[in-house]
């Protein structure tokens, strides 16, 4: 139509009757800006969920990767407590360290005693 390109769709207007139809004709122009406009916005929005996405994982991983470091280094003080204490109870008692059989009862009588509680 005026030497523009556009383009068109048709159908049926029944089943019965397949000799009438009824056609929609749009200039390509017409089409081509809605699709471009579509394809703009659509991308502009993927942007955006992107960004954000981008920036509630840098909080997430600023609030608690920190902590997984932190909790690492408390997990290797531990383990290193643990081999201290491990290989001193293998050792027994020494000039520095004294383990005790109790620290409240006293064994010969079977009664808990002050003095078994102060003794260093």
């Amino acid at each position: 139509i005026d030497n523009k390109t556009n383009w068109g769709a048709f159908r049926p207007i029944s089943v019965s009757n397949s000799t009438t139809f009824i056609a929609s004709i749009v200039p390509e122009a017409d089409f081509s800006s809605e699709v471009k406009n579509r394809i703009v916005t659509t991308a502009v929005w993927v942007f955006v969920i992107i960004l954000a996405s981008s920036v509630i994982g840098f909080l997430i991983f600023m609030k608690y990767g920190r902590n997984k470091e932190e909790q690492t280094k408390w997990q290797s003080m531990n383990i290193t407590r643990r081999k201290v204490c491990y290989g001193t109870s293998i050792g027994g008692d020494g000039r520095q360290v004294e383990f005790k059989s109790t620290m409240r009862m006293n064994l010969k009588t079977g009664k808990p005693g002050k003095e078994i509680e102060l003794a260093g």
